[in-house]
Order: C-alpha cells, then structure tokens, then sequence
C-alpha cells in the first residue's frame, strides 16, 4: 500500500511527548467499491490502513471508525494513551 498521496485531512495528537499524525487521504475507486487509505505516523512509527466502501462517503466513514482502534493499539505499543488536544488519557477524538 503506497503513502498518502491525496489528503482530505488531518489530525495531530499526542502520546505523552510523542507527537502522533493522522493524515486520511481521499476515497479513490476500486474495482467499482471505494477505498479510503490512512496513515498514523510518529517519528519512529508509521502504520498504514484502509476501509472499503460501496461510495467514497461510506468508506471515508468505515476509514474514521478503523483509525480509533488502531490508535488504542499504537498508544498501547508505544506505552502512552493517545490523546487529542487537553482530552482524557486515550480520547484520541475518533469515534467508534
């Protein structure tokens, strides 16, 4: 899976002193369903996923609900909740 090539948007966070990226790129088509790609970034860490969707607005919705328990399994592996702004420890601000 290639980087983040069109971004739609992005969201900066924090785990402990750690600063953690969220950049969502645009839903492209594929094989008539859409993917919605994601990358969550420290400097030392980057994991790359993604949602299908049968249009671009489902899966750029499926991509938001995968990107909160990938980011418990990053704040978990880097040992720090990930949090967004002055949230409580682990409300990274994406909803399940």
């Amino acid at each position: 899976m290639s980087d983040i090539q069109a971004p739609v948007a992005q969201r900066t966070l924090l785990a402990g002193n750690t600063v953690v990226a969220v950049t969502i790129n645009r839903p492209e088509q594929d094989e008539g369903d859409y993917r919605c790609r994601y990358l969550l970034e420290t400097g030392q860490k980057k994991r790359l996923g993604y949602a299908m969707g049968v249009d671009g607005v489902q899966a750029l919705q499926l991509a938001m609900a995968r990107i909160n328990p990938d980011l418990l399994a990053m704040g978990e592996e880097l040992g720090v909740p990930i949090n967004w702004i002055d949230n409580a420890a682990g409300d990274n601000g994406f909803i399940t």
